[in-house]
C-alpha cells in the first residue's frame, strides 16, 4: 500500500486501514526550526511551520489562523498588536499579553476586557474576514503541493477564546454568580472561528484544529455538570459546522479531560489530542474505551521524557506510544503537548525519527478488546 501523507491522516481519522502510523506535531521550539531553516525565528510563520514539516517529513502540519492568541504571526498592519510598553501589548480582542522571552510563540495574557456581563454588552469581536488573516494558510498550501501532507487549519476554541477575553479567575467567578456568562460570551467568539473554519476550509485545508484546553493537571476547570451543560454546547456548534462542510474536526485540550471523555466522543468529532500523560491521561485506556469512536493523537510525555529524558528514553517512549495507540489504528504518533524550546534538539528529532523508522503498519494493525473496525 502506498498513500501519500494526507491521505494516511485522513484514512487515521476516518478509522480505515493504512499503510503506517501517522506522525504529526505541533511545532513550536525556536530552536527546531532554527536547525531547519538556519535562521531563529521572531514571528511564527507558516513558511517555516512548512518547512520543518517537509524536513522532519510529517504527515500533518498545524498553521493557525491570523489572529491566533496574540501569536506573532506576520500580519499586515490592520491585524498587527498594539503595544502598550517595551514588554505589553493588546492583541485585536482586547486582551493584554506580557512579552516573557520563553513561551514563544504564545505569551501569558495578564489584562483581559470582559469581568462582567457589562463588560460583555461592550466586548466585540474582530472581523473573521479582514485582509490579511488568509495568507498563511494559503501559503502553507502552496508549498505542500509535492510533500503533500494534510493541511490542518488553527482556531482557539470558543472556551479558549473566551478564556482570554475574561481570565480564569473571572471566569471561575462567573460561574457561581452569573454562570450563563461563559456561554453567552463563547457564542460571540464563535462568531469569529466559525466564519474563521469555512474560510480556510473554503481555501482548501483538510481540517480545523480546534484548540481549547479544558482541565488543569488533575481535573476539569469546571464542574463536569457545568461544562457539560455550559462549554461543551459551543464547542459542538463549531465542530458540527466543519463536518458539515465535509471537513474534519480535531480537537486539542491538555489537561485531564477523563469526565468529558464520553461527551466529547459524541460530539462532531474525528480526533481528540494529546492525551496528556502529566495530567493523568492513560492511553490505554482511552484507546480501551473510545477507539473505536474516535482517532486518539498523542501521546509521548512531553513534560519529563522529552526535556529530561536520554534519546533511548525518548525512544522506548515513542515505540511503547505506537504500539498501545496503533492496535486497530485511528492513532497518530505526536508528543503529549508540543515541540518546545524546553527540550532538547535531539530529543525532538528522536522521537521523529523512531516513529519513521519503526513503521511498519502490520505489527500493529490488530483488533484489540473492544474496538471494532468501521
Amino acid at each position: 500500500m502506498n498513500m501519500t501523507r494526507k491521505q494516511r491522516f485522513i484514512d487515521t481519522l476516518e478509522g480505515k486501514e493504512t499503510d503506517k502510523i501517522p506522525v504529526f506535531d505541533f511545532l513550536s521550539s525556536k530552536k527546531l526550526f532554527e536547525h531547519i531553516t538556519g535562521c531563529v525565528p521572531t514571528d511564527y510563520l507558516a513558511s517555516d511551520i512548512m518547512k520543518a514539516t517537509i524536513a522532519l517529513n510529517l504527515d500533518a502540519a498545524f498553521i493557525p489562523y491570523g489572529g491566533f492568541a496574540g501569536y506573532s504571526l506576520e500580519l499586515p498592519e490592520n491585524l498587527k498588536n498594539k503595544k502598550m510598553r517595551d514588554d505589553q501589548y493588546m492583541d485585536e480582542w482586547g486582551t493584554v499579553y506580557q512579552s516573557s522571552g520563553v513561551s514563544w510563540p504564545a505569551d501569558a495574557p495578564v489584562g483581559f476586557p470582559v469581568a462582567t456581563r457589562k463588560d460583555l454588552d461592550g466586548f466585540r469581536v474582530p472581523d473573521a474576514h479582514a485582509p490579511g488573516r488568509l495568507d498563511g494558510v494559503l501559503e502553507a498550501i502552496a508549498m505542500n503541493e509535492d510533500h503533500q501532507a494534510a493541511i490542518l487549519g488553527g482556531v482557539n476554541g470558543p472556551f479558549t477564546s473566551a478564556m482570554l477575553a475574561m481570565g480564569l479567575t473571572n471566569m471561575s467567578y462567573s460561574v457561581e454568580d452569573d454562570p450563563e456568562l461563559i456561554p453567552e460570551l463563547m457564542r460571540k467568539v464563535n462568531g469569529f472561528l466559525i466564519p474563521a473554519a469555512e474560510i480556510m476550509i473554503k481555501a482548501g485545508v483538510d481540517g480545523i484544529f480546534i484548540a481549547d484546553d479544558l482541565g488543569y493537571k488533575n481535573t476539569c476547570f469546571f464542574r463536569p455538570d457545568y461544562m457539560r451543560k455550559h462549554i461543551l454546547p459551543e464547542i459542538e456548534r463549531l465542530a458540527r459546522r466543519v463536518k458539515e462542510l465535509g471537513s474534519y474536526a480535531l480537537l486539542h485540550s491538555c489537561g485531564n479531560v477523563d469526565a468529558l471523555l464520553p461527551d466529547l466522543v459524541e460530539m462532531s468529532l474525528d480526533a481528540i489530542h494529546p492525551i496528556q500523560q502529566t495530567a493523568g491521561m492513560d492511553l490505554k485506556e482511552v484507546k480501551r474505551d473510545y477507539g473505536d469512536k474516535i482517532c486518539i493523537i498523542g501521546n509521548v510525555d512531553s513534560t519529563n521524557i522529552l526535556p529530561n529524558g536520554t534519546v533511548e528514553d525518548v525512544k522506548a517512549a515513542t515505540l511503547e506510544c505506537m504500539k498501545t495507540g496503533g492496535k486497530g489504528g485511528r492513532f497518530v504518533l505526536a508528543s503529549d503537548s508540543d515541540l518546545r524550546d524546553d527540550m532538547p534538539l535531539e530529543n525532538m528529532l528522536c522521537m521523529i525519527e523512531t516513529a519513521l523508522n519503526n513503521n511498519d503498519f502490520a505489527q500493529y494493525n490488530h483488533v484489540v478488546l473492544g474496538w471494532k473496525k468501521t
